[in-house]
């Protein structure tokens, strides 16, 4: 489904009277506040977990002499925060060289690395202030090919044709019970919570199956 049949089905899972939303725009009254609650149930349900359709990587190629990048400078546009997974922050100069990079917080690394001069030698380890300034331990002495994983920031409704970037089409409902959240709270609606409650939970159960990593579950030592 679409933002607008979204925001629609929303209305008529309300027990609304009506078709609900006839657009995304100029809506009025509590047809605008279902648009506006299905924008923010989107926003919501991405932002609540690392699932998987939120993973990215920037790629990008080091500059000689140069040990310090802003978001700008390697053209990450959808950034929302960076994943700090062990063995995913990589560098080499080709595909069959690359190594691990060690990633260190910005404490442990100014606390190391934040006097003196760098030398120039190939980068071993990572790290990147609260403003998002990458920052090596060294200067690179060579044009090193860099992948730093991160998750994206949430997509955002805009246009009455946008779908939910990521989402399978047999999950889309589960921004319409987020949407019944939003109207029972708003409109002290019990019924309509219950209705929530019955589907939301487990929609989301099934979202954390498919989205993020299995559980590995290691048996203990016989005695």
């Amino acid at each position: 489904m679409n933002f607008l049949a979204l925001a629609q089905r929303g209305s008529f899972e309300a027990g609304l009277q009506g078709p609900g939303p006839s657009a995304v725009e100029s809506q009025v009254n509590m047809n605008q506040h279902f648009i506006d609650w299905t924008r923010q149930a989107w926003i919501d349900i991405q932002r609540a977990r690392d699932w998987s359709f939120m993973k990215k990587k920037a790629v990008f190629n080091t500059v000689i002499g140069d040990n310090e990048y802003t978001l700008g400078d390697i053209n990450v546009t959808d950034f929302r925060r960076w994943l700090d997974l062990k063995g995913k922050q990589k560098i080499g100069e080709t595909a069959a060289d690359e190594s691990p990079l060690t990633w260190y917080t910005f404490e442990e690394f100014e606390s190391i690395y934040g006097v003196g001069t760098p030398s120039a030698t190939r980068p071993t380890i990572v790290t990147w202030s609260d403003d998002n300034l990458i920052t090596f331990n060294t200067l690179p002495d060579k044009v090193y090919s860099v992948t730093l994983p991160y998750i994206k920031a949430p997509q955002v409704f805009e246009n009455s044709a946008d779908e939910p970037t990521g989402l399978d089409e047999d999950l889309h409902m589960i921004i319409v019970w987020k949407v019944l959240e939003s109207y029972a709270l708003f409109d002290q609606a019990p019924d309509v919570i219950a209705r929530y409650q019955s589907h939301y939970p487990q929609m989301f159960t099934n979202m954390r199956e498919r989205y993020l990593p299995k559980t590995r579950i290691v048996p203990s030592a016989l005695a």
